[in-house]
């Protein structure tokens, strides 16, 4: 009886179907659209997305099989060894700050929320710290203006409330 190792191409292709899982259940509790099918709105965008995503994982993962034993197998040991690299730090650490974002953005408002995430993201990506704050100043002017002037949405101001932002 042969056995099929995972190799990279299986726990991509998991990783892939879990993500866009995710982002399934997430979308599921955004606001409907108000067209007749309901299916524009806020949550159309991570949809499409995330069936992008889950179809390139399920291809990934008949790769995988594919290749069988011409692909190397994937070791506990190893798999421990690829998430120390600094790529792997990286999008942890950025998906770690994104739930971060999601849970501070109301209490500190749009403003600070994005600017600290820039910020600390563009750093850890090897941008200056001078340039990233200063990148992280004009984006949040131009998208808070855009919001504010282009589109009439009001974004969450936070703390900046207080002092009548």
């Amino acid at each position: 009886m042969h056995t099929t190792k995972l190799n990279r191409e299986h726990l991509l292709g998991i990783s892939c179907l879990i993500i866009a899982g995710v982002t399934f259940a997430l979308a599921a509790q955004l606001p409907k659209g108000q067209s007749a099918g309901r299916v524009s709105g806020p949550a159309l965008f991570p949809v499409i997305l995330a069936t992008i995503l889950g179809l390139c994982g399920v291809a990934e993962i008949v790769i995988g099989f594919a290749k069988g034993a011409a692909s190397p197998s994937v070791s506990f040991g190893s798999a421990v060894r690829q998430l120390k690299r600094r790529e792997v730090i990286n999008l942890l650490l950025i998906v770690g700050m994104l739930v971060v974002y999601e849970l501070l953005f109301e209490r500190l408002g749009f403003v600070l929320t994005t600017f600290l995430f820039l910020s600390v993201v563009m750093a850890r990506l090897g941008v200056s710290v001078p340039r990233s704050l200063i990148y992280s100043a004009g984006y949040v002017v131009v998208i808070y203006l855009l919001f504010r002037t282009l589109f009439a949405i009001s974004l969450p101001a936070g703390v900046l409330s207080l002092v009548g932002f």
